[in-house]
């Protein structure tokens, strides 16, 4: 069981996984920013969830939501593209702290600097390691031990970006690729969250 599917923006790699995921698991809610409530980009996902009676929730910004023990702390930039719209996410579990941005920019990183104390023990790199993200303030203001980078084996984007990947490496952040290492997962140990791989 899902007891909440977030999608971060519009954009099909984020939104195209929705009806698998929604076949093979029981989905209580979708939580959508409220900004992208008009995207025309949305409607097969509204559409799947109204066929499979999945209630859709319009996230406003700031949101706070409780899900089985998990505080989920909720912002965004605010509309503008699609990317720059992204949910910003920081979980709360424990004393375990984690941070994801969808696709957000740089300048919305800026944006959302002031908006919360971000700092977390893991941070998913926004934009698939793109360097459009992951700005040296936002590293310095997350403070991670472990970033986290989806993107696609060999994909066409060349993500993630060398300049990127410097920047963690010079910080010893300890980087764990989803083109590289395939799925990444954590528990919840004593010093917050943990790699289980």
């Amino acid at each position: 069981v899902i007891d909440l599917l977030l999608i971060t923006h519009p954009d099909r790699d984020h939104t195209g996984g929705f009806e698998s995921i929604s076949d093979r698991f029981r989905v209580g809610r979708v939580g959508i920013p409220s900004h992208f409530r008009f995207s025309e980009d949305l409607a097969e996902l509204l559409e799947a969830a109204e066929e499979k009676r999945i209630d859709v929730v319009w996230i406003e910004s700031p949101s706070i939501v409780s899900v089985d023990g998990l505080e989920l702390i909720l912002r965004s930039a605010g509309p503008g593209s699609d990317n720059d719209g992204s949910l910003a996410l920081l979980v709360k579990a424990g004393d375990g702290r984690a941070v994801m941005t969808g696709d957000a920019s740089s300048a919305s990183e800026q944006e959302l600097i002031p908006m919360l104390d971000w700092q977390a023990e893991v941070l998913v790199v926004g934009h698939h390691g793109s360097n459009t993200s992951l700005s040296s303030e936002w590293l310095s203001e997350v403070r991670p031990r472990h970033a986290v980078i989806s993107c696609g084996r060999g994909n066409s984007y060349g993500h993630p970006h060398p300049k990127v990947l410097a920047r963690l490496d010079e910080k010893r952040i300890e980087t764990h690729r989803t083109d590289t290492d395939g799925t990444v997962s954590f528990r919840l140990g004593s010093a917050g969250f943990e790699p289980t791989n």
